[in-house]
């Protein structure tokens, strides 16, 4: 896992021996988030293996918590789904966002060839595989 760009939000799941999804959640610090989990969670001491995504704000990763949750259904977040699903404009309105923060971090990149943005940028476009 790596460091969490300032005011990033990390979306993580949670995976157990078997590559069954646990849990999926979002935060802001997510070594602090652990440590809630460890002592609150019954799930906890199954989880072997934490994947992570970072979006640029709070909301993006809410709305992708959300999709995430209605489509992977985690046994233990809350009945398995989440409390509504995003709607279209919801999720298209996080995907602006998290495109606008992609190119402000490319910006702010060491110098690339316009070849290693590309392949950045089509990386990102793609639609993402939860790999189990």
């Amino acid at each position: 896992m790596s460091e969490t760009t300032a005011g990033a939000v990390t979306l993580y799941r949670a995976w157990d021996v078997d590559d069954g999804l646990l849990y999926i959640g979002q935060t802001s610090n997510l070594k602090k988030r652990q440590a809630e989990h460890r002592r609150s969670s019954e799930w906890f001491a199954r989880a072997v293996r934490w994947t992570t995504e970072e979006y640029p704000d709070r909301e993006a990763a809410l709305v992708a918590e959300a999709a995430a949750i209605a489509a992977e259904r985690p046994e233990f977040n809350i009945g398995g789904q989440p409390p509504r699903p995003p709607t279209a404009e919801e999720l298209a309105a996080a995907e602006a966002r998290v495109n606008e923060w992609v190119e402000a971090q490319l910006a702010n990149a060491p110098p690339l060839s316009a070849h290693q943005r590309n392949v950045i940028r089509n990386a990102l476009a793609e639609p993402a595989e939860v790999s189990r």
